[in-house]
């Protein structure tokens, strides 16, 4: 029982690392090429339908403070305030509505329902979707936070999108990592049952698992488009934090890297026989679907067998005579 639990710490403790280095990298990439942006745009334009209104409203000087760029050229934030975009949406549409009128636009709940009636009545799916919201509101306020609860609701959905979308990517990343690194799933599987040495060193190593805490909250986070303390170099930091775990665990006799591409160079670099090679493959593989499922379940499932492990088996009482 020993042998299966401290060889489960020491895959986890292998798996917990790839999985913040493949989310680290996808940071990268997100930040890069704004991932979270394009979907947060999808999301907004699968809610408001009406491009003229949607143009207006990401427009809106209360909404253009949140682009770095002017709205529709660069990258969408990730994250829009929704009691602002609530605010936003109503002030476009009463605007649209009061347009022929002359004076001052008037903003209260009368015109935000007569507004949102006008669209309903040109069709606007826009206009079917806030006027029962709208309708049941008692005053100016209570309107704005329906609105803002939908566009709440229907930013959950994108968020649903965006974790489909990101899991997909660990994976093809953690492929990535698993090939570079050569770190194969089953090679450490039999390395772990066969060597009691290096299954006390990863055991040892996933006792102090809370030194990763502060690595995986980063992770569980989510990244904010307004947040400006996050500076570009740290998750190549965390990176090379990483990289130089493994490089410890590869030096304590975990079978991760290539001796060849080693400090010591003892062995020329050949390639393994083809036979040995779906195997191999297989195992870069489950390395990979491991790192599909993100730093924080490695994280929390690391916690649950230590504490299972420390705890142990009750003892049986002993019957008085």
């Amino acid at each position: 029982m020993n042998v299966l639990f401290e060889t489960v710490l020491g895959l986890a403790i292998v798996y917990l690392l790839v999985s913040l280095f493949a989310s680290t990298m996808q940071e990268i990439l997100a930040r890069y090429c704004g991932s979270r942006g394009r979907f947060l745009r999808e999301g907004q334009l699968s809610l408001i339908t009406d491009r003229w209104v949607y143009l207006r409203t990401i427009n809106h000087p209360s909404i253009v403070a949140f682009y770095r760029n002017a709205p529709g050229k660069g990258h969408t934030p990730s994250y829009l305030p929704p009691d602002t975009v609530a605010l936003a949406l109503c002030d476009v549409l009463v605007r649209r509505h009061q347009m022929q009128r002359q004076g001052r636009v008037i903003f209260n709940l009368e015109t935000v329902q007569a507004a949102v009636r006008a669209a309903k009545d040109r069709d606007a799916t826009l206009g079917h979707s806030l006027l029962p919201l709208v309708e049941g509101a008692k005053t100016f306020e209570d309107a704005l936070k329906a609105v803002a609860r939908w566009y709440e609701q229907g930013m959950d959905r994108v968020s649903g999108w965006y974790k489909a979308y990101a899991q997909k990517q660990l994976f093809v990343i953690g492929l990535v990592i698993a090939a570079t690194f050569n770190i194969d799933t089953l090679a450490i599987v039999q390395t772990l049952a066969r060597s009691p040495a290096l299954r006390a060193e990863m055991t040892a190593t996933a006792e102090q698992v809370g030194s990763y805490q502060a690595e995986v909250d980063r992770v569980r986070a989510r990244p904010s488009a307004t947040d400006a303390s996050t500076k570009i170099e740290e998750p190549f930091q965390q990176i090379e934090a990483v990289h130089t775990r493994l490089d410890k665990l590869a030096a304590a006799g975990l079978p991760v890297g290539y001796a060849c591409l080693g400090p010591d160079r003892e062995h020329a670099c050949e390639l393994p026989p083809a036979s040995s090679w779906p195997i191999k493959i297989v195992g870069f593989f489950l390395t990979a679907l491991a790192a599909a499922l993100g730093a924080p379940f490695w994280f929390d499932l690391l916690n649950r067998v230590i504490n299972l492990r420390s705890s142990g088996i009750k003892p049986p009482e002993s019957k008085q005579t």
